[in-house]
């Protein structure tokens, strides 16, 4: 991305963006692609159009999303449902056991799990992929697999970590 290019978000988040992305390509692209390739730099090159391309075509999609109704009514909704269930499962005093707290199917074992986040990371792919990618089929299936498997499932874990979610609320309570 350079200078010379468009502004895709802002001057500063673009900024930010490619500094992410030249560490993750240094670190998670170059090691194992240098040994394939003589040609590291147009390889780079060609990397970086198809990034920036995914991060324009993310920005128009969230663009048209209504960020005030899905913080104040759709995530409110989700979080009081599985409030609800979660307050309906536990055991009540006198009570041998309270109603069973269903988790999502997805939730139910490690592989259903990865399998979901595959169609999850399928659907992500064909919509903010340049659609060359898109429409192929080993590009895709390797995209998944890397994105499912290397970077939501990580993610989740982390997001779900009691220690992560602990450490967090409190260094924002400090502040």
């Amino acid at each position: 991305h350079t200078s010379a290019q468009r502004t895709v978000v802002s001057r500063n988040v673009d900024q930010a963006l490619q500094e992410v992305f030249d560490l993750a390509v240094r670190d998670y692209v170059v090691v194992w692609f240098q040994d394939l390739c003589q040609s590291q730099e147009r390889f780079k090159e060609l990397l970086m159009e198809d990034v920036w391309c995914i991060v324009g075509n993310s920005k128009m999609r969230l663009a048209n999303l209504d960020v005030v109704k899905l913080l104040t009514s759709d995530v409110v909704n989700k979080l009081c449902t599985h409030f609800q269930d979660l307050s309906q499962s536990e055991i009540k005093p006198g009570l041998d056991t309270g109603a069973p707290f269903l988790l999502q199917p997805y939730l139910q074992s490690e592989e259903r799990e990865r399998s979901f986040l595959r169609q999850v990371s399928e659907v992500l792919l064909i919509c903010l992929l340049p659609g060359k990618h898109a429409r192929c089929n080993s590009v895709r299936y390797l995209l998944r697999e890397v994105l499912a498997c290397q970077v939501l499932k990580e993610v989740v874990d982390l997001l779900c970590d009691p220690d992560y979610i602990n450490q967090t609320l409190l260094s924002h309570l400090q502040y």
